[in-house]
């Protein structure tokens, strides 16, 4: 199914329900909906980290439940970890496609910057596509890549080394609620101690001290 780029336009729950047996129905990922990674690591002393944040970009024209809708390669926030704290949506629906991209809903893989998680949240009432692995499977299934993806970030050729910062990709026209932008903030923070090779994790700045936790 390819949803139209009309402005304004919404996606019907009744035009987009499937039914799949022994597998969720998954809801429509929307602007703000949170993905979660259970083991993100950057090599630091106490990594991995569990985290969690927002979606900050979605499709500038299709709306659910009056958000702008997730689509595959849509970025997202999380907190907290040692590295970008930066998510992107990598997989969604084969069969619904928005601007061109696959509807990333609940239980789609996400690329963080150390680990794989899933999206958490998303809309209760619009659902869209196939089937899809629920969360708490997504979570159990993608351990030993999240393991992994920790030795792949910071100048390796692993998929989280190519994810880029999401404050380059806001859409023009996307107003993000008060929330969100204190996200936003809190992640350029996150991301200038980065660059400054400064710990801002608290357990990792403990350890680097050589305080105990």
């Amino acid at each position: 199914m390819q949803i139209a780029p009309q402005k304004g336009a919404s996606i019907s729950s009744s035009a987009l329900r499937y039914e799949a047996p022994g597998r969720i129905v998954p809801g429509q990922g929307r602007l703000g909906d949170k993905a979660s990674v259970g083991l993100d690591a950057h090599g630091c002393p106490f990594c991995p980290h569990h985290a969690i944040g927002p979606a900050i970009q979605g499709s500038p024209d299709v709306h659910v439940n009056l958000r702008p809708a997730l689509r595959v390669g849509d970025p997202g926030i999380h907190a907290a970890c040692c590295g970008k704290n930066i998510w992107t949506a990598s997989t969604g629906s084969l069969t619904v496609i928005i601007n061109g991209r696959g509807a990333h809903r609940i239980g789609d893989e996400t690329r963080h910057c150390g680990g794989i998680g899933a999206l958490v949240e998303g809309s209760p009432n619009v659902i869209v596509g196939e089937a899809t692995v629920s969360p708490a499977d997504r979570r159990h299934t993608a351990t030993a890549s999240s393991q992994q993806a920790g030795r792949a970030v910071d100048g390796t050729s692993g998929a989280r080394s190519q994810i880029h910062d999401p404050a380059d990709r806001i859409e023009p026209g996307v107003d993000l609620d008060p929330e969100l932008l204190h996200a936003r903030a809190q992640a350029e923070t996150l991301r200038r101690a980065t660059a400054a090779h400064v710990a801002f994790c608290e357990e990792c700045e403990r350890a680097a001290s050589g305080e105990v936790a």
